[in-house]
């Protein structure tokens, strides 16, 4: 019998230890010490080295130096407290001199006290996903999947941060998906993602989403559905955020149309002159002949109405950077000062002006008469923004000018604004506001949200125009019902004594115009 059973502990060693040679995962054992006692042949295949100078080093002189301390911690730790070891990854060295990712578990013998490991090469899968969230995080897209029979949502950890919410505390379900969509996104996406199943095809929309955090951000989401039985089962998904693309591209759409604009503009302004120049002529003929004659009258209105449509033409020619400019060092903490004091008398009503500048000169280089207009002009829209419906003016109204530098990854930079030093001067009003449509036409010329006769829709048109010939930048925050500021950038000078020609200021073709809804 004793014969008998040690043949059979013999057999049992000899498949156990083949079993642990041919084993594709890598095996070892450890003492209760923690030194090797034994490794499968597959800790040479993974790892490159001879079992006899493997087992000549201890195992902490292979593990990572910045995975070294957390593994030396925390895996005797959950041995020593439960008795095994849950799946465990970290780098291991291999011969070459690299690294790879290896996934343990393990448990401690009762009987003795030897620690059992099972070790598996997982860097293949550690790579492909280290590439996965890189491509993710440089495309700023993540993945998504929607299980159709049970309703399951998941989500990778990009989505996540495209919604601005927490993984640990948000759980993506078909109801709660939906509240970042307005009813028009919701719709489009429902029609879609249905035509798309019905069909087979890929779903490609471009939607705008509402984050946790309130901010609107333009999403293109991508959708194809798995069919089993002929039966969507499944759809696989990406959501891009492209909120930055599109809003340059906006950005460039608009200054195109303006640009555009401003050519016509030009153009007409020219010809306009013209004509009206050989009006003015003959009016003035008229006017000599006639003297004395009571029909004289009728030539002075019509000469009154010759120079209001001349500064018409100065406007848009204003507009079109086609107006000579007289440009010098100036103070424009000085005139804003002016202004503001100007504006007070004009505004009248219940309206509260402030006026806030800094104590040192803040030099730019303008054409002061046209700094004023501008000054004018948008203390004029800030006024008319504060009417009310039963036609009262009431609010506030702030001009605030600093001084500003805008690096390379400033927030001002991605809005379309150079590199550089700026004076920012803010005209801000606590009135209605504007929608998108409208702050995205409040440039134009001849537009208007005035009524008929009470607005020739230059006053912004104006503006622009001169900041663009100034070499300056301008653009809107508003939000309806929530107040306007307009913002205006100036090249900034360091002294008053800077010597400028008029052709130190050459039409500005790179100026970009930016709008914030």
């Amino acid at each position: 019998m004793p014969e008998k059973f040690a043949k059979k502990a013999a057999s049992n060693q000899m498949m156990l230890d083949r079993l642990f040679d041919l084993s594709p995962d890598m095996v070892a054992i450890f003492d209760v010490n923690g030194n090797w006692v034994r490794v499968s042949r597959a800790w040479e295949t993974v790892l490159g080295y001879p079992s006899e100078e493997l087992l000549s080093r201890p195992i902490a002189e292979y593990i990572h130096p910045e995975d070294r301390a957390a593994t030396l911690r925390d895996a005797p730790a959950e041995l020593h407290a439960t008795g095994k070891l849950s799946p465990y990854r970290n780098r291991y060295l291999h011969k070459d001199g690299s690294y790879r990712w290896l996934e343990w578990t393990g448990a401690l013998s009762e009987a003795d006290g030897q620690l059992f490991l099972f070790a598996r090469d997982v860097t293949q899968a550690v790579d492909a996903q280290t590439l996965a969230e890189k491509t993710q995080n440089l495309t700023k897209a993540g993945g998504w999947t929607f299980d159709i029979p049970s309703g399951k949502v998941t989500w990778t950890k990009q989505v996540y941060d495209i919604h601005q919410v927490d993984p640990a505390t948000f759980v993506p379900t078909p109801e709660t998906v939906r509240r970042f969509f307005d009813l028009e996104s919701l719709k489009k996406m429902d029609d879609g993602i249905r035509a798309a199943a019905e069909s087979g095809t890929v779903y490609d929309e471009v939607l705008l989403s509402r984050t946790a955090k309130g901010e609107n951000r333009w999403v293109r989401v991508i959708a194809e559905c798995v069919y089993l039985n002929g039966k969507p089962v499944r759809i696989f998904g990406t959501t891009q955020d492209i909120d930055e693309r599109r809003k340059t591209e906006d950005r460039l759409n608009q200054y195109q149309k303006l640009e555009s604009i401003g050519r016509l503009a030009g153009g007409i302004a020219h010809d306009f002159n013209n004509i009206l120049a050989v009006i003015a002529g003959h009016a003035a003929m008229l006017s000599l002949e006639m003297k004395g004659d009571p029909r004289a009258e009728k030539i002075d209105k019509i000469m009154n109405s010759i120079d209001r449509a001349s500064g018409l033409t100065h406007q848009l020619l204003a507009y079109s950077r086609q107006q000579a400019i007289r440009p010098k060092p100036m103070d424009l903490a000085e005139a804003v000062r002016e202004s503001g004091e100007l504006m007070t008398r004009l505004i009248g009503g219940n309206v509260q002006v402030e006026v806030v500048t800094p104590e040192i000169p803040a030099v730019v280089l303008g054409d002061p008469s046209q700094i004023t207009q501008i000054l004018l002009n948008l203390g004029i829209n800030a006024r008319d923004a504060l009417r009310t419906d039963d036609d009262r003016i009431s609010g506030r109204i702030r001009f605030v000018l600093q001084e500003t530098s805008v690096q390379a990854q400033c927030p001002w930079n991605d809005r379309g604004l150079s590199a550089g030093n700026y004076w920012h001067l803010s005209v801000i009003d606590n009135g209605c506001g504007m929608d998108p449509a409208t702050s995205r036409q409040a440039f134009e010329p001849f537009f208007t949200t005035k009524e008929f006769g009470k607005g020739t829709g230059l006053g912004l048109a104006t503006v622009y125009g001169i900041v663009q010939q100034l070499r300056g930048h301008i653009q809107i925050d508003t939000e309806l019902m929530q107040g306007t500021t307009i913002h205006v950038f100036f090249p900034k000078l360091e002294r008053l004594d800077v010597k400028a020609k008029v052709h130190d200021v050459p039409v500005a073709d790179d100026i970009f115009l930016a709008f914030q809804p």
